[in-house]
C-alpha cells in the first residue's frame, strides 16, 4: 500500500527512538544531530485487510545496544497478528527480540486501548557471541507490526491513529552503544498534522517523556540521559473497496536470441506481476508460420499432479484466422487453463501464482529455410480476434468469492530490428482499431450487454516476445558435400547413400550443416524423400532452387 506524503517527511527526519527508565543524571537536550523514529502511514486500506506497519529510523548516528518501545492503538479497529524485527536483527546477529501486549486498562480511551511493548537487545550476557554491527539503517524499517483490520464498513472514510505511548520512564528508550548514554524523546508529532504535541505532563501520556524522567533515583542513576529523538506518530486511512484499483497483472512471452535454424526454440510464458488470485486464462498467440513451426505447449509447475498448486485443466489448439484482411499472423495458437473443473472431490491447492512463475512453455521449430542477412527476429505476440481472447479469470481480497474477468490494459510488443533502429518493448495498445488486432481488447468489450453479468476490468498488461534467429552468411542448400557447388550429381549420390545408412554416418565434413543442406524444399524437415526428389529435379533442369523465404509476419 502507498505511504502518504507526511510519511516521506517523517522518513526524511533523523533516526530512532527514546528509552526511558528511572534515570538519575540530568543532561537535557543533546546539542548534536537529532534522530527520529516514525510510525508508517497507510492509506487506501480496505476494512478487513491485513497490513504491515513499519517503524522507520531516520537520520545518522543510530549506533545502539538496545531499544524498548510502546505502541498504542484502538483494539476495536486493529488486532496484532505478528511483530517482526527488521533486517538488522539477522544481518547484524542481534541476540534478543520480543514483544507482548500489555494488560487492558479501562482508564485508557478507546484509541489507546491496545498497548504493545517491543524490546530488542544486541548482546546478551549469557554467551560469548557478539553482534557484527550495532547500527540501525535509516533506509529499512527497524520493526514490522502486522495488524488485522476490522471488517467494518463504518471505518470507511475514517482515519485511525497509531501512537507512541508512555506509561513510565522506561518506555520508548534507546541505549547508546558507545557509552552509558540513554536517549529519550525530544519531540512528539501529531499523526495527522505533524504538529509538535510534546508536553511535560503526567504519565500515562502520548505527549512524550516528562522531565521527571531526567531526574530521580533508580538503577540507572549514573547514566547520562539525553533528549535526542523525535517521534512521529502514524495513522491508517480506510477507503471503500470500489475506490481501490489493484495493481495490474503482467504476463510476458519470453524472447530468445541467437537461435539456430533447424533447432527448437522454447519460449516461457510467465506471470511477472500481480497479487490477485487467478482462476484460469484463455490466451491467443500469433506467430510467423513461415519461420516458426509450432510443435506444442508444455504446462508448467501449476499443473503438476503432486505439486503445490495442482491445477486441473490445460490444453492448446491451433486457430484459424480466416476473416483477417491485414496485419494478420500466419500462425495462431490458443492456450486455455483452469484451476478448477467440475470433476469431483479434488480441488486445486492454490490460486496464488507467484510473480516470476512460468505458466507454460511454447515449443517452436525454427525453419531451416534460406533467409537473407545474418540475423532475423520473429515476434510471438498476443493477438485478439474478439472479446473472449486473452482473458484472465481472477478474484481479489475485496470479494474473494466473486470471479471476475480481467482484459488488457496495455499491450507491449518486442521488436528486434537493428536496421530500423528498433529494439525493446513498444506500446502497441489501441482500443479503437477494431478486431482482429494486436492492440488489445476493444472498447466494445466494455459496453453493457447483460446486466446480470459482472463487468470486465482492464487489469492486464501483455508483453509479447519472439525468436531471434542466427542466419548463416552463405546458402548451402543442395550442397550436401559442402564443396561450394550446389546441386551436383555428387550431392545427390551422397544424399542417397546417407538415406540408406541413416544416422548421418557419411556426413563427416560438418554433420549439422550437411543435414541442413538436404532441406532443399525448405519445409524444415531434413533429409526426406521429398527433398531428394526436388534435388534430382533441380539437377536435371526440371525445377529451380528455391529463392530466399520472406517473412509473412506483419
Amino acid at each position: 500500500m502507498p505511504v502518504s506524503a507526511k510519511s516521506g517527511w517523517k522518513l526524511f527526519c533523523a533516526v530512532i527512538l527514546c528509552i526511558v527508565i528511572p534515570f538519575g543524571l540530568v543532561n537535557g537536550q543533546d546539542k548534536g544531530l537529532l534522530l527520529a523514529l516514525s510510525l508508517e502511514d497507510k492509506i487506501d486500506i480496505i476494512p478487513g485487510e491485513l497490513i504491515d506497519i513499519g517503524i522507520h529510523p531516520g537520520g545518522r548516528g543510530f549506533h545502539l545496544s538496545e531499544f524498548d518501545l510502546r505502541i498504542a492503538f484502538d483494539t476495536s479497529v486493529l488486532t496484532v497478528s505478528d511483530v517482526m524485527p527488521g533486517s538488522y536483527y539477522e544481518n547484524n546477529n542481534w541476540e534478543y527480540f520480543d514483544y507482548r501486549l500489555l494488560p487492558p486498562d479501562e482508564s485508557r480511551p478507546d484509541s489507546l486501548s491496545g498497548v504493545l511493548r517491543i524490546k530488542s537487545i544486541a548482546d546478551l550476557d549469557d554467551n560469548d557471541e557478539t553482534p557484527t554491527s550495532l547500527d540501525l539503517r535509516s533506509d529499512q524499517p527497524a520493526v514490522h507490526i502486522i495488524f488485522n483490520t476490522a471488517n467494518d464498513s463504518l471505518l470507511i472514510g475514517t482515519r485511525q491513529p497509531i501512537r507512541f505511548y508512555w506509561t513510565g520512564c522506561g518506555d520508548n528508550i534507546f541505549r547508546s552503544a558507545e557509552d552509558d548514554t540513554i536517549f529519550i524523546c525530544h519531540e512528539v508529532r501529531d499523526p495527522y498534522t505533524n504538529n509538535n504535541i510534546t508536553d511535560n505532563t503526567l504519565m500515562p501520556t502520548i505527549q512524550g517523556a516528562p522531565d521527571i524522567c531526567l531526574v530521580g533515583d533508580g538503577p540507572d542513576y549514573d547514566k547520562t540521559v539525553v533528549r535526542k529523538i523525535n517521534y512521529y506518530n502514524g495513522y491508517i486511512a480506510f477507503t471503500h473497496p470500489d475506490s481501490v484499483q489493484p495493481d495490474p497483472l503482467v504476463f510476458e512471452i519470453e524472447t530468445v536470441e541467437e537461435q539456430h535454424q533447424g533447432t527448437h526454440a522454447y519460449l516461457d510464458v510467465v506471470k511477472k506481476k500481480g497479487s490477485m488470485k487467478i482462476h484460469g486464462f484463455d490466451f491467443l498467440i500469433g506467430y510467423d508460420f513461415s519461420a516458426l513451426a509450432f510443435m506444442g505447449a508444455v504446462p508448467g509447475e501449476l499443473f503438476d499432479e503432486s505439486g503445490d498448486y495442482q491445477w486441473e485443466y490445460f490444453t492448446y489448439r491451433y486457430e484459424i484466422n480466416g476473416d483477417c484482411i491485414k496485419n494478420c499472423p500466419t500462425g495462431l495458437v490458443r492456450v486455455v487453463a483452469l484451476a478448477e473443473t467440475n470433476d469431483g472431490a479434488h480441488h486445486p491447492l492454490s490460486m496464488d501464482i507467484p510473480s516470476g512463475m512460468t505458466l507454460f512453455t511454447l515449443d517452436f521449430l525454427v525453419s531451416s529455410g534460406y533467409f537473407t542477412g545474418h540475423h532475423a527476429f520473429y515476434p510471438v505476440s498476443f493477438y485478439w480476434m474478439d472479446c473472449g481472447d486473452n482473458v484472465v479469470a481472477y478474484s481479489d481480497a475485496v470479494e474473494p468469492l466473486t470471479v471476475k474477468s480481467a482484459l488488457s490494459l496495455q499491450v507491449g510488443r518486442w521488436e528486434d530490428r537493428y536496421d530500423d533502429g528498433l529494439y525493446g518493448y513498444y506500446d502497441v495498445t489501441d482500443s479503437t482499431a477494431g478486431f482482429p488486432t494486436y492492440g488489445g481488447a476493444q472498447v466494445e468489450c466494455f459496453e453493457p450487454l447483460d446486466p446480470d453479468k459482472p463487468e470486465p476490468f482492464r487489469l492486464v498488461n501483455f508483453r509479447g516476445g519472439g525468436v531471434g534467429v542466427y542466419l548463416p552468411a552463405f546458402d548451402h542448400y543442395g550442397d550436401v558435400n559442402l564443396n561450394g557447388i550446389a546441386y551436383e550429381i555428387a550431392d545427390a549420390v551422397l544424399f542417397i547413400n546417407q538415406m540408406k545408412c541413416c544416422n548421418y554416418d557419411l556426413f563427416i565434413v560438418d554433420p549439422e550443416k550437411q543435414a541442413q543442406a538436404t532441406d532443399v524444399n525448405q519445409d524444415s524437415l531434413l533429409m526426406t524423400i521429398e527433398d531428394l526428389v526436388y534435388m534430382i529435379k533441380v539437377i536435371v533442369g526440371d525445377a529451380l532452387p528455391l529463392a530466399a523465404i520472406s517473412s509473412t509476419f506483419p
